[in-house]
């Protein structure tokens, strides 16, 4: 009815605060009317949750896209293409947090339902379980899973529907990883045009792939070039979702990268620190990303010589990634060494205290696990429990 209406139109307008009530309206009259279990309430239900995603709320949309996926599965049985969306949505909102594992089997599901309907919605999970694997830094599986999503959406839509941009984007994004650059730059190019001509010039979509296709730049030297595509990406999301959203995150953290190789670290800094305060808001600190945010800022505070405030966010980083990672990840290890060495430097500057208090505070923490009956040689409490000593 109208008040659907106007709600889509003014969270198609970025302003959330003033849809989110029109859709609990929307959301009271159904159930009023139909009953809280009837399976149009599933449709409105889903427009809170994409209302709320955008907002990076994902508790909340969790706990919309949750509620359509039970009433769903009672209404319409387990083996409906309607279900097999729900179970993506929700998928979606854990891989978002972070909850990679938690997510997979919704995928799963959601994939086995479609292919049981030969639904071409197929293409969907398999794009979206691809790009858990991209995360997850298991690129050949997500190139194969890339790969079948492509084929299943040229096979129904055509060769330049829009929705076949995003795993065009997505093998282009998988392929710079593995720097298979001369590869990966007709798809984004391809994925590029199809978004600008389907979406329009300002469309999130074509901001997804400026962003991405600037990374691709930057690693070919091309700095000016990629900074322009950052700088139009940014801007789009800006125009979006507005200044605090997890995309501008993202961008922002990867023009700082872009300004440290310029030797521009007051500028990166900034920036750096901008992305680490949005996705503390809208994140958390205990998603996996937040550990390169900290460690970004970490670095920029280490080349400018503030030692102490370095080592603040690398404690931070450690927290999370010896959490997630565990103590004896590659990445955790290379994390305390810098620790140890910034924790000597920082001394040296006069911060004898300072450097002190961090190291007993990683001892403290390393020391709770037992060590394996299979390590040989110094572990990482014990070279860490030398640095204390020394100091």
């Amino acid at each position: 009815g109208s008040l659907h209406n106007m709600a889509t139109v003014l969270e198609s307008q970025g302003k959330y605060d003033a849809a989110l009530p029109l859709f609990q309206q929307v959301l009271e009259i159904k159930e009023r009317v139909l009953g809280g279990n009837h399976p149009d309430v599933t449709a409105t239900l889903n427009n809170m949750a994409a209302l709320f995603k955008s907002q990076d709320k994902y508790d909340a949309a969790l706990s919309q896209s949750q509620r359509a996926l039970n009433i769903s599965e009672k209404a319409l049985g387990s083996d409906h293409p309607d279900v097999a969306t729900a179970l993506n949505n929700v998928a979606e909102l854990l891989r978002a947090q972070g909850k990679y594992d938690e997510a997979l089997p919704y995928y799963q599901r959601s994939l086995q339902i479609f292919e049981k309907n030969n639904h071409p919605s197929a293409a969907t999970p398999l794009n979206n379980m691809g790009e858990l694997m991209k995360s997850q830094g298991r690129y050949d599986d997500a190139l194969v899973l890339f790969q079948r999503s492509l084929k299943i959406m040229e096979e129904a839509f055509g060769s330049d529907h829009p929705d076949v941009a995003v795993p065009l984007n997505n093998m282009a994004e998988v392929l710079r990883l593995q720097s298979k650059n001369d590869v990966a730059l007709p798809l984004y190019q391809r994925a590029l045009g199809i978004s600008e001509k389907k979406n329009g010039a300002e469309h999130h979509s074509v901001a997804l792939v400026l962003n991405n296709l600037a990374l691709l730049l930057m690693s070919q030297g091309k700095y000016d070039a990629a900074l322009a595509h950052f700088r139009r990406s940014l801007d789009i999301c800006e125009r979006i979702f507005g200044k605090s959203h997890s995309s501008i995150a993202t961008i922002l953290h990867n023009m700082t990268d872009l300004l440290k190789k310029q030797g521009k670290y007051d500028e990166a800094l900034s920036l750096s620190q901008r992305a680490l305060a949005i996705s503390e808001k809208t994140l958390g600190n205990h998603h996996p990303d937040m550990i390169r945010y900290f460690n970004s800022v970490a670095d920029l505070l280490w080349i400018q010589g503030k030692c102490g405030e370095a080592l603040c966010h690398y404690q931070q980083s450690f927290d999370i990634s010896k959490r997630l990672l565990g103590i004896d990840h590659p990445s955790v290890i290379e994390l305390l060494q810098k620790i140890q060495q910034l924790a000597v430097v920082n001394s040296q500057q006069g911060n004898h205290m300072g450097s002190l208090y961090y190291l007993v505070r990683i001892y403290n923490s390393l020391s709770q696990k037992k060590p394996s009956s299979r390590s040989r040689g110094p572990t990482n409490c014990d070279w860490i429990s030398q640095s204390i000593i020394v100091f």
